[in-house]
């Protein structure tokens, strides 16, 4: 109603070793690089020639030891849990023009990668179709 729509996913990943000759420690250990809770929810909003876009994501800590010794959180290395939000706000000049101005990470949330996160950034478009 009133040009509103969302969207939501949800994954939840079981990833085990279930068999590893040659290390049978690893057994029953998370799969690396494989989040076990993944979710995305998204609010858009249309009128007239404007388009308003949010989005929230999140990604549960990946391992990336097979024996899943790394816990740590916020140092160098380590792969982080992190909950971000993108927005984008758009608005159609013509058929064949857009501006838009978007922003992603927008509560900048500091998280690791293996290496710390870029923080929030900042997009200015020009779409033309010809």
């Amino acid at each position: 109603p009133k040009g509103f729509s969302w969207s939501a996913n949800y994954a939840y990943t079981d990833s085990e070793v279930t068999r590893n000759e040659n290390n049978p420690a690893l057994v029953g250990k998370q799969l690396v690089h494989v989040p076990e809770h993944m979710y995305n929810l998204s609010l858009d909003w249309v009128w007239e020639a404007w388009h308003v876009t949010a989005t929230n994501y999140y990604q549960s800590k990946r391992y990336t030891r097979a024996d899943n010794l790394d816990t740590n959180t916020g140092v160098p290395g380590s792969t982080d849990s992190f909950n971000l939000t993108d927005s984008k706000v758009s608005y159609g000049l013509s058929d064949a023009y857009r501006v838009s101005l978007g922003v992603t990470n927008v509560f900048d949330e500091e998280y690791r990668q293996f290496y710390l996160s870029p923080g929030r950034a900042w997009l200015l478009e020009l779409y033309a179709r010809y």
